[in-house]
């Protein structure tokens, strides 16, 4: 999560749908990590910690297919027909900006909850990535 955000906003590396099927990939891999260690029906703090992770990852990708959906078409060759989208950028883009802001405040919700040290910056980090990757989509 960390890489794609500094990827994203610093360097460029790699596109929004690599970092996407990434993030997509790895939330899928924490679920089932977890549902494989822990307990059928867990509970507590470190709950709270790995569903806001897949969460945040979960978001984080959206954030960047909108980011995709947002950007400006290629001009197409003379002759060529193109396909409108069923909805436009900016409604994708204002969809993914509240999902944003529902993630904050599951986050304020989800920090008061955890009360060790390591979980809080864990759910302060993974809050803190998203924002900014809203952000960059914003403007």
């Amino acid at each position: 999560m960390l890489t794609a955000l500094l990827d994203t906003t610093l360097v460029g590396l790699l596109p929004p749908l690599v970092w996407a099927v990434i993030l997509l990939t790895a939330a899928m891999a924490l679920a089932a990590v977890r549902r494989h260690r822990g307990p059928r029906r867990p509970t507590g703090a470190q709950t709270w910690v790995s569903r806001h992770a897949m969460l945040g990852m979960l978001l984080s990708a959206a954030l960047r297919l909108a980011s995709i959906a947002g950007a400006v078409a290629p001009v197409a060759p003379q002759g060529a027909h193109g396909h409108a989208s069923a909805i436009g950028p900016a409604l994708v883009t204002a969809i993914v900006s509240l999902g944003a802001v529902a993630y904050a405040v599951l986050s304020v919700y989800a920090f008061a909850r955890v009360h060790d040290g390591v979980g809080r910056a864990q759910v302060a980090a993974m809050a803190l990535a998203v924002l900014v990757l809203a952000g960059t989509l914003i403007g």
